[in-house]
């Protein structure tokens, strides 16, 4: 009797025994596993700091270069001296480089946390012709400022007249519609009204030809009255906007010359 005790006692011990190896084996197992974890988290989530200095030909900085990390919209401008500094997501992310008048470039970052960026300058851009109203230049020697529209770059939208077509394409420059009629009077300002009491309209010159507010014409038959073909209407409800009669699609291209400097 005692001898079977012995042996039930001795049997449950064992049992314990593995029972608690197990126990440990399987804790380790599972502490390994939780670090891994961790550890793969940690990296997949960091983040890289980049900094460096953008240059061009000569060694200056180059300021206001825009500076964006590929596939995101995650982006930094360039200081005043060229330096630029972006938090990116991964260590292989791509950062792009692009300015007005400089070859864009695209570089791997490859775990490195600072470098200079040295940006080439397009002189096909430069070299395009401009057309300031009086003539043409070319981009390199324009010194004001002027926004220029590619019909081209432009779905035709259903509007009447391609000064229409214009409406949130140029910055600074306001159109609004002032009646409901097709084909309507429309105000177009350019960096506000810049005058109370005189005529705040642009002039518009094509292929040369400025078309003069004095050359005015009756529309009172329309509707309307007094209406010049610069775009000024002594009565806005003037039904007739003369610039509709111009086909948007013969349009090559449209400048809008912004201040005292361009024009």
């Amino acid at each position: 009797m005692k001898n079977g005790i012995f042996k039930q006692k001795k049997c449950l011990h064992m049992l314990k025994s593995i029972f608690f190896q197990m126990l440990f084996i399987l804790s380790i197992f599972f502490n390994l596993n939780a670090s891994d974890h961790i550890s793969i988290s940690k990296l997949s989530g960091s983040a890289l700091t980049v900094n460096g200095f953008i240059k061009d030909e000569k060694g200056e900085g180059i300021p206001g270069v825009s500076v964006l990390e590929k596939g995101t919209n995650n982006g930094v401008i360039s200081a005043t001296d060229g330096s630029f500094k972006i938090n990116v997501s991964s260590t292989l992310s791509i950062l792009i480089f692009s300015s007005v008048g400089y070859l864009p470039q695209e570089i791997v970052i490859n775990k490195k946390t600072s470098f200079d960026v040295f940006m080439k300058p397009d002189i096909t851009t430069l070299n395009e012709v401009v057309v300031v109203g009086y003539g043409t230049q070319r981009k390199k020697d324009l010194t004001g400022s002027i926004a220029q529209v590619n019909m081209t770059d432009i779905i035709r939208p259903s509007t009447a007249g391609f000064d229409q077509m214009l409406q949130g394409r140029v910055a600074g420059v306001q159109i609004s519609q002032t009646t409901g009629s097709p084909g309507g009077n429309v105000n177009i300002l350019i960096r506000g009204v810049s005058s109370i009491t005189g005529g705040n309209q642009p002039l518009f010159v094509i292929d040369g030809f400025p078309i003069s507010e004095s050359s005015s014409s009756d529309f009172s038959s329309y509707g309307g009255n007094l209406y010049t073909s610069g775009g000024i209407a002594s009565n806005t409800a003037s039904r007739f906007n003369p610039l509709n009669t111009i086909n948007p699609s013969d349009i090559e291209s449209i400048e809008v010359l912004k201040d005292a400097s361009a024009t």
